[in-house]
């Protein structure tokens, strides 16, 4: 299956370690110096429960961050935003009440002329001797004459009585309605000064009706809504922070007690270990402090001090340790958790960088007892390791068609004493060097 590169980083250090000539440099590292003391301290379980809560409370952290950033920028334009909603709501506008008061003031502004049609037609519709009703009352008797020899007389004469009570209504509709005209300079003034105030406003917020001031007015009272209720949100997320970090006070708690427990223990046994490839006279210390906060493995801080000399007062790895000594140590603390951890395959290459003779028979000694339980590839120029392994691959390369390739070969149990012959005494060796090879190889199987 495709997967990116990190994926395929993350996955792959689950499942093989991988121990080159310069990876000891991971001894220098915080990280992986707490982490082999959780290892022996068996502190798996509790450890990840501690990283479980901590990616929340980080999480946590991050939301709150961000919440807080909102708040304060809500609060910066909180103030402008009410007065901006104030003003809106002092004016308590109706949807279209802009259209409603134009027209209004039209109608104030004409009153007299609407009155005067009104009236007018009133009076020519009923109220003079020559008016439309009056003229179709006189016109009905003329249509009762034919009405005896014309069968549509009788429709006829209801149409023109509907059409006068038609008229009749609309005369006495237009009469009450020029008596309530009324030209009330107050109310005039009124109108005009709520137009003025409605304009300015729509003016100020660049919009084109009422309707789109009333849909503002909306929009700023949920803005004053989110910055009161971030506040609520803030005080929620920082109650739950309190519990989370007390919970992972007790987790670090834990953590801390488990690794001073075993730490006297964890010195001991790799002193011993150190010893049995010639650094008897080495000094190591397990450094336990506490943290300002909390870190990814706790409140403490866990440092390695080492010296290989006597005398000579421990301080960090990377002041005090050689090449060959920072093998030997790297071998040594992975040796000490390698059956704490649940890793397939620990691949060594180079281990032996810096050490010879004895010291190499004893480093394969540890590399075959860690072969016990963990599948072990060792990359090796030291006779002393090659002879301890179960199989032997020799690696090396060939030159065809002006192109160099590397290959590999399983050997068989002649060609493995031939080659660790080689590794004792060049690339033609004596028969000393074969019979070294043979008691080598029979030594350590």
């Amino acid at each position: 299956t495709p997967v990116t590169l990190d994926v395929l980083q993350n996955l792959s250090s689950s499942l093989v370690d991988l121990h080159k000539q310069f990876s000891t440099l991971d001894l220098y590292q915080r990280d992986f110096q707490i982490g082999a003391l959780d290892a022996f301290a068996e502190n798996g379980e509790i450890l990840k429960d501690y990283q479980d809560l901590f990616g929340v409370r980080k999480q946590v952290n991050t939301e709150l961050r961000s919440l807080k950033e909102k708040e304060f920028q809500a609060k910066k334009e909180y103030d402008f935003i009410k007065f901006q909603l104030n003003e809106i709501r002092k004016l308590d506008l109706r949807g279209g009440e802009e259209e409603e008061l134009l027209w209004e003031l039209q109608q104030l502004e004409h009153a007299e002329d609407i009155k005067s049609v009104f009236s007018n037609i009133a009076d020519n519709l009923t109220e003079n001797n020559e008016s439309i009703c009056l003229r179709l009352r006189e016109l009905k008797p003329l249509l009762d004459n034919i009405s005896s020899y014309y069968k549509g007389v009788d429709d006829m004469l209801k149409r023109i009585e509907s059409s006068i009570l038609e008229l009749e209504d609309l005369s006495s509709d237009l009469i009450h309605k020029a008596d309530d005209i009324l030209y009330e300079p107050g109310r005039h003034e009124e109108s005009k000064l709520r137009i003025d105030d409605i304009n300015a406003l729509l003016y100020k917020h660049q919009l084109p009706s009422t309707h789109q001031l009333l849909e503002l007015e909306g929009e700023l009272r949920s803005k004053l809504k989110i910055a009161e209720n971030t506040e609520d949100e803030i005080q929620k997320l920082e109650s739950r922070l309190v519990e989370i970090e007390e919970r992972l006070d007790q987790l670090a708690t834990g953590l801390n007690e488990q690794r001073l427990l075993v730490r006297e223990n964890f010195e001991q046994r790799l002193l011993s270990l150190l010893a049995m490839l010639k650094m008897d006279k080495a000094s190591f210390e397990v450094k336990i402090s506490p943290a300002d906060d909390f870190g990814s493995f706790g409140k403490d801080n866990v440092s390695f001090l080492f010296s290989a000399n006597p005398g000579t007062k421990p301080d960090q790895i990377k002041r005090m340790a050689s090449g060959g000594e920072l093998s030997r140590l790297s071998l040594c603390i992975k040796s000490l958790i390698a059956d704490k951890i649940l890793l397939a395959t620990m691949i060594f290459d180079e281990i032996d960088s810096g050490v010879s003779g004895e010291v190499a028979m004893k480093m394969g000694q540890i590399l075959k007892s860690l072969s016990t339980k963990h599948q072990l590839i060792v990359i090796t120029h030291s006779p002393q390791i090659a002879a301890v392994g179960n199989q032997h691959v020799l690696v090396y390369k060939i030159s065809e068609n002006d192109k160099v390739s590397t290959r590999l070969k399983q050997l068989n149990e002649e060609e493995r004493v031939e080659q660790v012959a080689v590794m004792l005494g060049g690339d033609t060796p004596s028969k000393a060097a074969i019979h070294n090879a043979i008691e080598l190889i029979q030594t350590n199987n």
